[in-house]
């Protein structure tokens, strides 16, 4: 006998003690769960307390995103004690498993310190980013503040001698690319993405200058309220010269959803998270070849 029921259209599978949808293998809402208990869990009842559900020695592997139903308020705050966002079992997890399955290439999450995680395919990326290798390569990044979820490609350029393992040298280059740029720029339009530069005197110092350059033709820059018109090359020479050697910087190119709306949405936050990711893979891929 199946385990798969039916409610408004979905359909659902008991899984341990839950219910998860059959589709997506995430749990729905709990209330959702409750009535599906109500409805079907006496005809599907989860195993009892005592009741063997492995084989001794064997462990049973979570599946990545399976817990996440969405995000909450409390989510939202550099402080990430009690929240669970994070973990593989959750959004984390959800991501780098649509992005892999999306893309059929294996991608792997790091979370580090912070109300944020980084996504990356090895070898380029170390899932226990040994030796802080992660720093060197452009990366995928996803983050939560106090008013909004940010998903970006993301790169940084270290404030003291860089050897030739970091890739901002090839970034800096892919901005110079006229195929690169005109697929950018068609990108940022559809899928309203944004790219953000933060310098600071040193990794962990507070930010000093913050620039955001957003789409049109050309494009337009923006720093402390002042705005002026800029084009590929000229933003490749700023971050290649003007950044000095003493200055770490960060360059986010990606996009960001309302706190109201990350809430709403549940779930299926991890869509638009994932065409983004999936639109800015030529720029990833780009930073990874040496020219």
């Amino acid at each position: 006998m199946t385990n798969v029921v039916e409610y408004n259209g979905d359909k659902y599978e008991r899984s341990g003690s839950t219910w998860i949808n059959a589709k997506t293998k995430l749990k729905p809402p709990l209330t959702i769960i409750n009535v599906l208990e109500q409805r079907y869990g006496h005809v599907y009842p989860s195993p009892k307390s005592g009741t063997p559900r492995k084989t001794a020695g064997t462990r049973v592997k979570e599946h990545p995103g399976r817990d996440f139903t969405g995000l909450t308020e409390r989510d939202f705050s550099s402080d990430v004690t009690g929240t669970t966002w994070r973990r593989e079992t959750t959004l984390k997890g959800l991501v780098a498993r649509r992005l892999s399955t999306s893309t059929g290439r294996n991608f792997e999450t790091y979370s580090g310190r912070g109300a944020h995680f980084y996504i990356g395919e090895p070898p380029r990326f170390d899932k226990g980013n040994t030796d802080q290798f992660n720093l060197r390569k452009a990366k995928f990044r996803f983050s939560l503040d106090e008013i909004a979820a940010h998903y970006s490609f993301y790169i940084e350029k270290s404030h003291l001698e860089m050897d030739d393992r970091w890739e901002w040298p090839t970034f800096v280059h892919a901005l110079r690319q006229t195929e690169m740029t005109d697929y950018l720029k068609r990108v940022m339009t559809e899928h309203d993405l944004a790219v953000v530069i933060e310098r600071s005197t040193g990794r962990d110092s507070v930010v000093h200058s913050r620039m955001e350059v957003t789409a049109g033709d050309p494009l337009t820059r923006s720093e402390a309220g002042v705005s002026r018109s800029i084009n590929w090359a000229d933003l490749a020479d700023e971050l290649e010269a003007v950044v000095p050697d003493d200055e770490w910087c960060d360059v986010f190119f990606g996009g960001r959803m309302a706190k109201a709306d990350a809430i709403a949405v549940g779930a299926e936050i991890a869509e638009p998270v994932v065409k983004a990711f999936i639109a800015l893979l030529p720029l990833y891929d780009a930073c990874g070849r040496r020219y």
